[in-house]
């Protein structure tokens, strides 16, 4: 498969494996996954000693979508998926996304179900089919990171993650490829989104109001671009 799968990780050591064997079931080389460790304090080398995937380890915190970056600028491959390090790839996930971009797509994203501490595994998220086009995205984020995989052409056209954004870092990337490319979306889930206790980042009443301003800046700034 002419695909690489980017992986950051930041203290979520302990479910990698479970990640990287869900990646290696797709049917793709451990040399075709990059794991940019973000400067974990959970030892994330000892647990991978036994993979021979790429693995990059950051000096210093650097934040999600600069950890995104350097495992896309270290990558090889025409296209390009996202995990991340406590999510798990269900089934044909690269297959059906890799179908699509063969046949002239730019960025397929999908489906997925929520993984409740571990142990229970929700109904798909979205009930219905969903179209998402530049007007139905800029409303609202419909596009999770896990379920994404494109043509490493669209990231030398639009840029890379915005790394100034610690979070809503994905959302602003998807706007500025659904400006200027259809996004294709598939009903059947293709990942398991992790959810433990209370983890989110958006738990954190600090985190929340800087995610909501960080939206509100991409907004805008998506609306300039649109006008120009």
């Amino acid at each position: 498969m002419n695909i690489d799968v980017i992986i950051p990780n930041y203290n979520h050591s302990i479910y990698l494996i479970d990640s990287i064997k869900s990646c290696v079931l797709q049917g793709i080389s451990t040399k075709n996954i990059y794991v940019v460790d973000d400067n974990s304090s959970d030892n994330p080398e000892k647990i991978l000693e036994k993979f021979s995937i790429n693995f990059i380890k950051n000096e210093k915190n650097l934040g999600p979508a600069a950890s995104r970056n350097i495992g896309i600028k270290n990558s090889k491959s025409k296209y390009i998926a996202f995990l991340d390090s406590d999510d798990i790839m269900l089934p044909d996930r690269l297959k059906n996304s890799i179908s699509i971009l063969d046949s002239g797509a730019k960025m397929v994203c999908g489906n997925y179900k929520f993984l409740i501490n571990r142990k229970f595994i929700t109904n798909n998220f979205y009930k219905n089919p969903i179209n998402i086009e530049y007007y139905n995205l800029f409303k609202t984020n419909l596009v999770a990171c896990g379920s994404v995989s494109l043509n490493r052409s669209v990231l030398d056209d639009v840029g890379l993650f915005n790394e100034d954004y610690r979070l809503a870092e994905d959302y602003d990337l998807w706007l500025r490829i659904s400006e200027k490319y259809k996004i294709e979306y598939i009903h059947k889930p293709l990942y398991l989104y992790s959810r433990i206790n209370n983890s989110s980042l958006t738990s954190n009443p600090n985190n929340l109001n800087t995610l909501i301003s960080n939206i509100e800046k991409i907004k805008e700034l998506s609306k300039k671009r649109i006008k120009n």
